[in-house]
């Protein structure tokens, strides 16, 4: 019943989401055709508006400077040179198809030199959409405006048609300009795509100035709707500057009058919209009144009614943004700006802390180890206390009681051995109390065992140098110069993505009035718009383009709300996860392990993975093994470069005071990208097993304290799902060079073998076969780490 209930339930969400689809793409083709319309108008109003010298030069600038829509605007064009019926008209519209020609042409050329996606997986819309930039439209408007001159100057003979192509050419170009910075995405975060839209508005009502329906005037309707749109998306100022525009336009007194009216609509719409949509009005009515009588006011009352209807419409619908400049105080960029700061400043502060937490997490460490180096070991103690013993009970009359009972005389040295490793020296009420009252040597013994511990402390502080270890000023500036410099390009635009992105947003039905794409490594994604809201893609589809377009794997869009303006940011999220196995093995008579083995991940999302060889066995190469595996372990988790932290760990070592070195074996896996790299000092060959083929990763370099500078090599490779990365010390692989000792050959027979199986089984074996091969000679230790895609479930035998 629960399996026939799910099926149903899936059943429901694929007719829901193919429903959605359907509408969708029904609403698409109702918007491109509905624009289409529109273009075609655009270009049939503006084809016919004849300039000084019997010039007409708006059709040809607007086919010039648009990315969309292009071959609408010139059909436009040419609808009017057929319906007005010009003789000036015909060249422009001849013109206007070669410009479109050429800007589909050098899109062509741009897309095939940038390698953009192949012509048979480009939308309809994509098709129509160019590329081309300003330098193109400039070029194309350039040439035809002189074509134009030429001809004009040929065909008329005299100074005036020169004139008149000089002046058609100038005209072309600048308007060109002008457009451009009103329609291209990218001036839309800068100054010009105000000019370039206020320009764009004045050739409207300089075109729709004298197109009448009966006695109502469409171009002052117009006007007085676009000044009060840039009322009320702007403020008072741009109001004012709108008006003085479209009144310019109309002339006459309309400039004063409309100036006045912009003005009003940014002062009072900030106050309360539905003063903004009242007042202006009846300030635009006392206007009329005071400079033209009630005669010019009732000229202009029908369409002033009717502008402020249609701003007032545009405005509650929120669809003003589309032509529009949006409130500079708090519009999309600078909320995209804002997001972006606090995001960096959030950066920065857990950097700096990660830093801080670092050092002061070394201090201690490094204070625990110059402690322990300090006091000399605790087996090295009790044999010297056994020694002094030995000497002085030789000599004494009550030697055969002492021996008589012998595991009181091993109670007293364990006791002694143990007091003097904690307190440095014995005083008399730590002699215990049967050394105190009933052993007549105890003062000669007492007197020898601090006289010996104190020379054997001497010489462990002549060889301790962690204490007056002098930190490498020239490493930690390397340090805060890496912060500074990540901090800065983690939040670097990239105006290359931006813009395919904002395209490919677009051609789902997704507008973003401001979108930015930034971070070199790790992407992140920021759209602001009212509209983003009502896209009919869901956030599945959205963030699946988000990976086309830029690459890799993105996080669920999130959405926020702020002041009427939608946030939708995404962040790039690791593509692959590291499983890892590791087992210890001590030589044979030794207590401890002279090997440390561990992980760490950044905040990067680097994962790293490294291994620490002290050189020889004991206690010298524990402590120093384990120094290292600390120094790397916080290092690289803070996101400190891997040479820096090599270069520091090298100049440590080198000054400990004792002649025990380190091999460092580190591999580190970019999560996010797939990226990784072995960087070997001293150790030996690792093992890369992908899909039953083994690869081995040798270097031929010293061990890290050896030399001054730290010899390191690094070796990059990509590592892909289920590779499976092995890394050993020499204790498991004793041939470092080549596979012909048998040991390493074993390992490698085994790994081609046995890769399926679970990491902590393969580290297992491992260890165990070499152990059972050379009598645990050596310490030994073995990491295994699995690569899978993150979410992947783990498919591999138990």
């Amino acid at each position: 019943m629960t399996d026939e209930k799910m099926k149903r339930n899936l059943r429901s969400q694929a007719l829901l989401r193919r429903e959605r689809e359907r509408r969708h793409a029904a609403y698409m083709m109702a918007r491109r055709v509905f624009f289409s319309l529109c273009a075609v108008l655009a270009g049939y109003l503006f084809s016919g508006k004849e300039f000084p010298f019997e010039v007409y030069p708006l059709g040809l600038a607007l086919v010039c400077s648009t990315e969309r829509y292009i071959a609408e605007y010139t059909a436009g064009v040419f609808l009017g040179a057929a319906l007005f019926g010009g003789e000036g008209l015909y060249m422009p519209a001849v013109l206007c198809v070669l410009s479109a020609g050429a800007r589909y042409f050098a899109a062509f050329a741009i897309r095939k030199t940038r390698g953009s996606a192949p012509m048979e997986s480009r939308t309809y819309l994509d098709f129509f959409e160019l590329e081309d930039g300003m330098p193109v439209r400039a070029a194309v408007a350039s040439c035809a405006g002189i074509i134009y001159a030429c001809v004009r100057a040929f065909t008329g003979g005299t100074f005036y048609d020169l004139f008149a192509g000089i002046f058609f050419a100038l005209a072309v170009l600048t308007f060109t300009f002008m457009f451009s910075f009103a329609f291209d995405e990218k001036y839309k975060s800068t100054g010009a795509v105000s000019a370039g839209r206020s320009a764009f508005l004045f050739c409207a009502v300089l075109v729709l100035s004298g197109v009448e329906v009966f006695t109502f005037s469409v171009g002052v309707a117009a006007a007085y709707a676009a000044t009060l749109a840039m009322g009320y998306t702007g403020d008072g100022s741009r109001g004012a500057v709108a008006g003085l525009l479209m009144g310019t336009a109309l002339g006459g007194e309309n400039a004063v009058i409309f100036a006045f009216s912009g003005l009003s609509a940014g002062v009072f719409y900030e106050i309360s919209p539905a003063l903004g949509a009242f007042a202006p009005p009846v300030v635009t009515a006392c206007a009329y009144v005071y400079l033209l009588g009630t005669e010019g006011l009732s000229a202009v009352l029908p369409e002033i009614i009717s502008g402020t209807a249609l701003a007032s419409v545009l405005t509650f619908l929120e669809l003003l943004p589309r032509f529009c400049t949006a409130n500079p105080r708090k519009n999309g960029d600078t909320f995209i700006r804002e997001l972006l700061m606090q995001k960096r400043a959030e950066e920065r502060e857990a950097s700096a802390n990660s830093k801080i937490n670092m050092l002061s997490s070394l201090s201690e460490s490094i204070k625990a180890f110059s402690d322990s180096i300090r006091h000399p070991d605790k087996d090295v103690l009790y044999e010297m206390c056994s020694e002094v013993f030995r000497k002085h009970c030789a000599e004494c009359p009550k030697k055969d009681e002492c021996r008589s009972s012998f595991m009181r005389g091993l109670d007293i040295v364990d006791s002694v051995a143990e007091r003097l490793m904690k307190c440095g020296k014995l005083a008399p009420e730590q002699y215990g109390e049967y050394l105190r009252f009933g052993c007549p040597k105890k003062d000669a013994i007492i007197t020898e065992i601090n006289s010996r511990g104190a020379k054997m402390t001497e010489e462990a502080l002549k060889c301790d140098k962690t204490r007056i270890f002098a930190f490498d000023y020239g490493a930690a500036a390397r340090i805060i110069a890496d912060t500074v410099a990540k901090s800065e390009t983690v939040y670097t635009a990239d105006d290359e993505l931006t813009a395919k992105l904002s395209r490919a947003l677009s051609s789902v039905g997704m507008t973003a009035e401001n979108l930015v794409v930034c971070g070199e490594r790790k992407k992140y994604i920021i759209a602001t718009g009212r509209e983003l809201l009502r896209c009919g893609a869901s956030a599945r589809e959205i963030r699946a383009l988000c990976e086309n377009v830029c690459g890799g794997k993105f996080t669920a869009p999130e959405y926020s709300m702020e002041d009427n303006c939608a946030a939708m940011t995404l962040e790039s999220t690791r593509l692959f996860e590291v499983d890892y196995a590791g087992r210890q093995c001590a030589k044979k008579g030794e207590k401890v392990c002279g090997d440390a083995i561990g992980i760490t991940e950044s905040r990067e999302e680097f994962f790293y993975g490294f291994i620490c060889d002290g050189m020889g066995s004991g206690r010298e190469a524990d402590i120093t093994a384990r120094m290292s595996k600390t120094f790397l372990e916080k290092m690289l988790a803070s996101g400190n470069r891997k040479s820096t932290t090599l270069d520091m760990l090298n100049m440590f070592i080198s000054n400990k005071g004792t002649e025990c070195f380190s091999t460092v074996d580190l591999l580190e896996i970019d999560l996010l990208r797939g990226k990784a790299s072995f960087t070997k000092s001293g150790a030996t060959a690792s093992y890369i097993v992908r899909k039953g083929s083994v690869y081995k990763i040798a270097s031929d370099t010293m061990p890290l304290g050896v030399m001054p500078e730290v010899s390191a090599e690094v070796t990059e490779f990509s590592v892909c799902e289920g590779d499976l990365i092995v890394m050993c010390t020499d204790g498991i692989c004793t041939d470092p060079e080549s596979d012909e000792g048998g040991e390493a050959q074993h390992l490698v027979d085994f790994l081609e073998r046995e890769y399926m199986q679970d990491i902590n089984k393969i580290a297992e074996t491992i260890v165990a076969d070499a152990a059972r091969a050379s009598g645990k000679c050596d310490d030994m230790t073995v990491g295994v780490f699995r690569v899978r895609k993150k979410g992947s479930a783990r498919r591999f035998a138990r």
